[in-house]
């Protein structure tokens, strides 16, 4: 179940070297548009975070999840959100998006799906992640027609 507490802040935690930033913007644009979170950060925003408060000795770094978890035991519970997109081959591409929280380091919640890229991903991959996201932080089935029980901790992740 989606924790009211998550609505603080965002962090859209980027698993490459050298993220596109289309991706990145992509992402902040539509969870910002969502506006469900008061903070949507960055790797950027998040390090600016903890240099601003003077957290550095406590949170040495954001990059991985006892550093996430260190900052949130200083500012509080959070959701981290990683999407990913992988290309398969040929015009196929498998998309993830795990949402993480911050506190716990528990997934609660995870989208598994695929599509073909013909002209773009935003329409077959991204947007039925986002939707399924939206519908998990309003308390609906993650996949429309779905029983709630597939939202359940111990459930399969969902196929979009």
């Amino acid at each position: 179940k989606f924790d009211p507490a998550y609505t603080q802040m965002l962090y859209l935690k980027i698993n490459a070297e050298t993220p596109n930033p289309r991706f990145v913007d992509f992402f902040v644009a539509a969870f910002k548009d969502m506006h469900t979170f008061k903070k949507v950060m960055t790797k950027d925003d998040l390090e600016a975070l903890v240099i601003e408060r003077n957290l550095g000795s406590k949170v040495p770094n954001v990059s991985d999840l006892v550093g996430l978890n260190n900052l949130s035991k200083e500012i509080g519970p959070f959701l981290i959100v990683e999407p990913n997109a992988i290309f398969k081959g040929g015009y196929v591409f498998e998309g993830t998006m795990k949402a993480v929280d911050a506190s716990t380091g528990k997934t609660v919640l995870l989208i598994d799906t695929s599509a073909v890229n013909m002209a773009g991903l935003d329409d077959p991959l991204f947007h039925p992640m986002l939707n399924g996201f939206i519908n998990w932080t309003q308390g609906k089935p993650v996949v429309p027609g779905a029983p709630a029980s597939a939202q359940d901790e111990h459930a399969s992740p969902s196929k979009l």
